[in-house]
């Protein structure tokens, strides 16, 4: 018997920016990087407080700790090129909506956010409290979002519900000899869902040019990587469909901007990228994850000290590209249009307290537009009371 290594055909690397990439990056892009992640953060900060007063029904999947994923991308996609999402997309939707939108040179430091960018962020907010003027017209809420012409083919609750859909537009793309790529954005929890190696088998054969992007959290939900998958690293899964795969580091956004950038220089398309990076909070909701039991708060706290934007503003600062004083006001500038965007939404009440703008809600009779069932049956939800827990376990046992 005479066994021969069969060496991967396709490139499977690990990407790892350095000083000269940074030195590379020009100036403005770069603060146009941070200003993204302070803006989401502030937006996901400001969905906990409102759904921490009932403003906000349903879970708020937050990308706290996540943002440089997002904008990464958003500092690398064309307007043109399309992206799909999960059910935490609110990062990624922010990133390249107002990047689509974004005015040729817009500096952040130098000019505020225009008044379109800033309906951006108020469109987002109402879809996401189910309001009328959302992007999806209140219907979707937090999970379902959607901006065809800025480049969100939309948003899904499904795990790796989205993956289809991305694969199926950059066929489309090639067919149509469009110069567009498409990102397909999923969890490390969506890489066992069957539909995925449907679509990666498709788009090798067919030469779809769309990456399917793994934010590598640690957990589905409070399930940990190691213990769902045997594979010592997720990107290696695209050579089982001999297409490149590419692992980066998820918490600095120049790596994701030079990640997608390479793949789309050399070609690299269909490929794998695997970000590995760390939601701050649980699943969903304002808790931590170790408050669940599935995590440790000294995890958590080596994850945190590698927060993107404290990181991202040290690198600036190193680099003369911002100062102490420009880096205070980028972030006073992102909480302001997001205190804004929450201020057209909510008005107060006889006794004072805060609830949800009555004339923004959908008109009841807009109940079932859209729908295909020409007689929809109404239904009625119960909730169940008085429940008793027969026993305490972590919360990825449940």
């Amino acid at each position: 018997m005479k066994l021969t290594d069969t060496p991967s055909r396709v490139p499977l690397v690990e990407l790892t920016v350095t000083d000269a990439d940074w030195a590379s990056e020009a100036p403005v892009t770069l603060r146009w990087m941070l200003y993204q992640m302070l803006l989401i953060r502030a937006f996901e900060e400001k969905l906990l407080e409102l759904k921490n007063e009932n403003l906000i029904h349903g879970p708020v999947h937050t990308s706290i700790g996540q943002e440089a994923v997002a904008a990464g991308m958003g500092c690398a996609l064309r307007a043109t090129d399309r992206i799909t999402g999960s059910h935490r997309a609110h990062h990624q939707y922010l990133a390249k909506v107002l990047s689509a939108h974004r005015p040729e040179g817009f500096d952040p430091v130098k000019a505020d956010l225009p008044a379109a960018m800033r309906e951006d962020v108020r469109v987002l907010l109402c879809e996401i409290m189910g309001l009328a003027e959302g992007c999806s017209g209140g219907r979707g809420g937090s999970m379902h979002l959607t901006h065809p012409e800025a480049g969100v083919l939309g948003t899904n609750a499904i795990v790796a519900g989205g993956v289809p859909h991305a694969t199926g537009a950059a066929w489309a793309d090639r067919r149509l000899g469009r110069e567009a790529m498409t990102v397909c954005f999923f969890g490390d929890g969506a890489l066992y869902q069957g539909v995925l190696d449907e679509s990666s088998n498709l788009a090798a054969l067919w030469g779809a040019p769309v990456a399917y992007f793994i934010e590598n959290n640690g957990y589905a939900v409070g399930t940990n990587v190691k213990q769902s998958c045997s594979a010592p690293a997720l990107h290696h899964k695209a050579a089982a469909y001999g297409m490149p795969g590419m692992r980066l580091d998820g918490m600095n956004p120049l790596a994701v901007k030079v990640g997608l950038e390479t793949l789309r220089v050399r070609g690299w398309l269909p490929a794998y990228v695997e970000a590995q990076t760390y939601r701050f909070r649980h699943h969903a909701g304002h808790l931590a994850g170790s408050a669940y039991g599935y995590r440790v708060k000294d995890e958590e706290a080596e994850w945190q000290a590698r927060d993107p934007i404290a990181t991202t503003r040290g690198q600036l600062r190193r680099r003369g590209v911002l100062t102490e004083a420009e880096a205070e006001t980028l972030g006073e500038s992102a909480r302001a249009v997001v205190s804004a965007a929450a201020a057209a939404c909510v008005e107060r009440n006889g006794a004072g307290e805060r609830r949800v703008k009555q004339s923004l809600w959908p008109a009841p009779e807009s109940l079932f537009d859209g729908l295909r069932d020409d007689a929809p049956v109404e239904t009625a939800f119960v909730e169940a009371e008085d429940l008793v827990c027969a026993q305490e376990i972590k919360y990825s046992d449940a």
